[in-house]
């Protein structure tokens, strides 16, 4: 009795063996030339891999500007932040501001003159607003509203 019991107890053994093995053999067959291999993409993106992961963002960079020897000359050539005001001038239908670049030149200008980045939208009697208008590398433009006060000397009495 005891071998019909060993026995039986090898041929269950044998039996949950095969179980698991038969399919771990059959995956190390049918795999196991595929490990140590590499996806190679040939310009295609990789099928497996998440493309909200891989996506890339261009970085946006301001554009600068060329020097001041390779601009138009004039104020045409200046940009916003290279003018100061130095005074308002009007008549009953129209102001324009005096302007000094960093030419050490002085310039008179009406509202929608252009500089070379942006232009004059209004003049008062004690600030002139200009809109600068900045572009990146992608080609996308950005404007900047910028106040410019002047202000006058006055004399306090003794």
């Amino acid at each position: 009795m005891s071998s019909s019991i060993s026995d039986k107890r090898a041929a269950g053994l044998l039996k949950w063996g095969l179980s698991w093995i038969g399919p771990l053999l059959l995956t190390v067959l049918l795999v196991g030339p595929l490990w140590g291999q590499s996806y190679e993409q040939g310009g295609r993106r990789d099928p497996f891999a998440n493309p909200a992961h891989t996506r890339q963002v261009a970085r946006r960079t301001i554009v600068e500007p060329p020097p001041l020897s390779q601009r138009p000359a004039g104020l045409s050539g200046l940009l916003v932040s290279e003018v100061t005001v130095v005074g308002t001038a009007a008549n009953k239908d129209r102001r324009i501001v005096i302007l000094q670049g960093t030419d050490n030149f002085t310039y008179m200008a009406r509202e929608e003159t252009r500089l070379f980045d942006g232009y004059v939208e209004s003049i008062s009697s004690d600030e002139v607003v200009f809109i600068r208008e900045i572009f990146d590398n992608t080609g996308q433009k950005t404007t900047r509203k910028v106040v410019k006060r002047f202000y006058t000397e006055t004399s306090q009495g003794d």
